[in-house]
């Protein structure tokens, strides 16, 4: 039942697995090709999104900046109002209390 191979046969299947290791090789080798593109892509991607994480936190506490800014523009503005209501409030008194006929 067992086949003798023939060297011709012998020959092909050794051929045939060259032919498979070198094509792995060339597989190998684009693999890691792809692997170290995918790296520097991955690199590249990772330090535009730390710019953007750097740009967000500029932002953020420029924001702040702005809200405290913004506070104290109100105050001063109550500040304003106040006094001129004061004055207004006393000119009217003054006007209806000590008026000269």
């Amino acid at each position: 039942m067992t086949e003798s191979a023939t060297q011709s046969q012998l020959t092909e299947v050794l051929e045939t697995v060259k032919a498979i290791q070198s094509q792995l090789t060339e597989l190998t080798l684009e693999v890691k090709v792809g692997q170290a593109e995918i790296r520097e892509k991955f690199n590249t991607m990772e330090a535009k999104i730390e710019a953007v994480r750097l740009e967000v936190q500029n932002n953020r506490e420029q924001l702040v900046e702005l809200g405290k800014r913004q506070g104290s523009t109100d105050n001063r503005l109550w500040a304003l109002l106040v006094a001129l209501f004061l004055m207004v409030a006393g000119l009217l008194a003054k006007i209806t209390l000590f008026d000269k006929v």
